[in-house]
């Protein structure tokens, strides 16, 4: 049968398939035959002969432990059988490490696969899988090369800088530096990635091929080209080689365009008729807050009279603000927060000290109440203190009001007589709610408030206009009923001198009278009442028919 011996005496004759990983290999392995003396034409042959994966970690770890060897036996000579013995060698000292086929008589034609599973950790290397077939006339060895690797690729991270990393600063800040080295074989391949708090991919820094030493480079962009939002990133790197051995390292960072928060940014005058006074609140920052700080109107910083510590996500703290003599006046006191990343917020309590407090008794509409559009009210409002600065907000009842249009005067110590003209063509607004404010060292001290209703309607006291008085329908003249608003929904009513229902009308802004019934037919000559309704008033216009006259 074989001569398998005398087979491998004449070395490899011919390369059939691809490379090894040493000759920088590819998953189907290399293929060589073994020649033997047979008559010419009558060559047996392994076709399609290969090796899947290519490469193996034998390791036990449920990934590319095995290797499945195919070929297809074929014959030039007419046998439908050959002979086939399939042996692996570990190529650096052409040791038998196994038999994977024992000498069978396989036919012809028929597909083979066959599956080699270690089932013990194999030293790092290639391995050849040598086919030999024998058909009578002659033997041929075809090999095909797996290589065993339980090495993982090796990857880590340099000082990745700037970290806190802001994509807004100016360069080159605003880039942020990652070092990577992987060491390992030229086949390896390496992901960088770029993931969320939520530990999803949102760029990929790039994809390295074999061992490098680089340094890459993230804009911390989005596709857009806007700034991806503050918060804590993790940079991954995942290598892995031909034969399924991996490695995975990750390095956080943090990316912050934005400054620290204030509990309160938006805080009320704080009103005090004694010193010293303790402002308190709370900072916080996506990554830390590293200091807290206080000026009064522009002077020094200083630092609060508690807090809970810097640097740390979130600080509570306290500022106590002292006068040994102070007079009537407000004062600014500007709390400013800094992060790591030296964004800056700041946030500023008025601080208004009088002694006493102006207090308001009541306010009185002396007259306008209803006010119609372009009507004046005038308001009495009475208060503890005299000289007091005190001004009302109409803006809720007019929406042309600007403040200084109203006439304030003391009238007597602590009365103060209000009057304003409302503008015209303003929306009905029924029990708006008027704002006084009152101080006497610039600042708002104290407030009062009172309701007035505005009636949708001119001076007056007409809720449309027409655009005629006498018209002909016969030539086709209409009559427009039109309200002070475009916005205002107008119902009209018609009727005759008998108190007949002749037409109901109805439109946004003004409804058109052709001078027809709701029949369509033309009315006759005479005078006719228009009850309008708009926006829930109601009025009684009229208006006269003169057909064959003209109007």
């Amino acid at each position: 049968m074989f001569g398998i011996d005398r087979l491998r005496d004449f070395g490899f004759s011919r390369i059939i398939g691809c490379r090894s990983r040493a000759l920088e290999g590819v998953a189907c392995g290399l293929i060589v035959a073994l020649a033997a003396f047979s008559p010419a034409g009558a060559t047996p042959s392994a076709e399609d002969l290969e090796v899947r994966p290519g490469h193996v970690s034998p390791n036990g770890d449920g990934v590319q432990d095995t290797a499945t060897l195919q070929f297809t036996p074929r014959s030039d000579a007419s046998a439908d059988s050959l002979d086939v013995l399939a042996e692996i060698v570990r190529l650096a000292d052409a040791v038998v490490v196994d038999s994977l086929i024992a000498p069978s008589r396989l036919p012809v034609d028929v597909a083979v696969a066959v599956v080699w599973d270690p089932g013990a950790l194999l030293a790092d290397g290639e391995y050849g899988f040598d086919v030999t077939l024998d058909d009578g006339t002659g033997a041929v060895t075809e090999r095909v090369v797996c290589v065993s690797d339980q090495v993982a690729p090796v990857v880590t991270f340099g000082a990745i800088a700037p970290n806190p990393f802001d994509p807004t600063s100016a360069p080159p800040d605003n880039e942020l530096n990652v070092p990577v080295e992987v060491v390992g074989a030229s086949d390896d391949r390496t992901t960088v990635s770029v993931l969320n708090a939520a530990l999803v991919a949102v760029d990929t820094l790039g994809v390295l091929a074999g061992a490098v030493d680089t340094v890459l480079v993230w804009d911390g962009l989005t596709a857009a080209g806007a700034a991806r939002a503050s918060g804590r990133y993790t940079l991954r790197a995942h290598a892995a080689d031909l034969a399924g051995n991996e490695a995975t390292v990750e390095r956080s960072f943090l990316l912050d365009h934005d400054g620290p928060t204030f509990a309160d940014d938006n805080p009320a005058p704080v009103y005090v008729d004694a010193f010293p006074v303790v402002l308190a609140g709370s900072s916080a920052d996506n990554d830390v807050v590293v200091s807290v700080l206080a000026s009064v109107d522009g002077g020094a910083f200083f630092a609060p009279s508690f807090s809970t510590g810097v640097p740390a996500d979130s600080v509570t703290w306290e500022f106590t603000i002292a006068d040994s003599a102070p007079v009537p006046s407000s004062r600014d006191v500007t709390v400013r927060a800094e992060d790591a990343a030296g964004h800056v917020a700041e946030v500023t309590y008025t601080v208004g000290y009088d002694t006493p407090f102006p207090v308001a008794d009541s306010t009185v509409v002396v007259s306008g109440d209803p006010v119609p559009d372009g009507g004046r009210i005038t308001l009495r409002s009475y208060w503890n203190r005299s000289g007091l600065d005190v001004s009302a907000d109409f803006s809720a009842l007019d929406s042309g009001w600007s403040a200084g249009r109203e006439s304030v005067v003391e009238t007597s110590p602590g009365v103060y007589r209000i009057i304003y003209d409302v503008t015209p063509s303003n929306t009905r607004a029924p029990g708006a709610s008027l704002v006084l404010v009152s101080g006497d060292t610039g600042f708002v001290i104290a407030t009062d408030s009172l309701t007035v209703t505005l009636e949708d309607r001119g001076p007056g006291g007409k809720l449309v206009g027409l655009d005629r008085n006498v018209f002909d329908p016969e030539t086709g003249d209409r009559v427009a009923i039109i309200g002070e608003s475009a916005a205002s929904v107008v119902e009209v009513r018609i009727f005759n001198l008998a108190g007949n229902l002749v037409r109901r009308l109805q439109g946004n802004g003004q409804v058109l009278w052709d001078g027809h019934s709701e029949t369509g037919a033309t009315v006759a000559s005479g005078v006719y009442f228009l009850r309008v309704t708009v926006d829930g008033l109601e009025e009684i216009r009229k208006v006269a028919v003169k057909r064959g006259g003209g109007a």
